[in-house]
């Protein structure tokens, strides 16, 4: 079983209203763990664990979503290009 193939059973399995959830979930815990960081613990491995987690969850919610890479790169050139303007400034 390949990875869209997870996730698509996860979606499947435990529905979009639990997984959309499960993402606002694994946000906070990040910014939880960047938070401790920022107090200055040493907590490389968590963070680690988070931005996995997170990044799962965002392969769920593109599903759901129906947003395909191509939608992402197109507005991540953008947005990249407007912080690169303001940086210019």
């Amino acid at each position: 079983m390949n990875r869209n193939e997870i996730l698509k059973l996860a979606i499947k399995t435990w529905g979009v209203d639990a997984q959309t959830n499960c993402a606002m979930e694994e946000l906070a815990e990040l910014i939880q763990a960047i938070s401790k960081f920022k107090r200055g613990y040493d907590n490389k491995e968590d963070i680690i664990d988070e931005i996995v987690d997170v990044q799962i969850m965002i392969d769920q919610i593109k599903l759901i979503c129906d947003i395909d890479d191509t939608m992402l790169e197109k507005r991540a050139t953008y947005k990249l290009q407007r912080i690169k303007n303001r940086l210019e400034e």
